[in-house]
């Protein structure tokens, strides 16, 4: 335990003494002076900070679409006033697309399937007529 905490003194004061040759750097630099009494020059601190956790959402709320599909985008944030004609977020459109081809080719079969069954029926009828007359 104690040689554990030895290395860790150690490291840290070996940090410590990285850092201050940085700080003799900058306060070595001469800078202009503007008038009477000390000129001070402001240098930018720099702070990297990395935090590791778990969030939890205050508030939770399940949103309803009519149509399912994957969200490609959220165009409101939290707190944000939506109007009536206002979108919230934005589908991807993909496989309502697909149904809306699917549908279209379903359509075309059916009117041909139409088209075969009055040419039979035609055909029937002209084949009653000849055989009556």
């Amino acid at each position: 335990m104690k040689g554990t905490t030895r290395a860790k003194i150690f490291v840290f004061f070996a940090a410590i003494m990285a850092i201050f040759p940085s700080f003799d750097a900058v306060a070595d630099k001469e800078v202009e002076s503007w008038g009477k009494g000390d000129v001070f020059a402001a240098m930018p601190a720099m702070r990297v900070i990395s935090l590791i956790g778990y969030t939890r959402a205050r508030h939770t709320m399940d949103i309803v679409s009519e149509e399912s599909g994957r969200c490609v985008r959220v165009t409101e944030d939290v707190g944000d006033r939506i109007d009536g004609e206002g979108v919230f977020a934005i589908l991807d459109t993909t496989f309502i697309d697909l149904a809306i081809k699917k549908n279209q080719v379903n359509q075309q079969r059916l009117d041909n399937l139409i088209a075969y069954h009055t040419k039979e029926v035609r055909r029937y009828f002209v084949f009653r007529d000849d055989v009556i007359d």
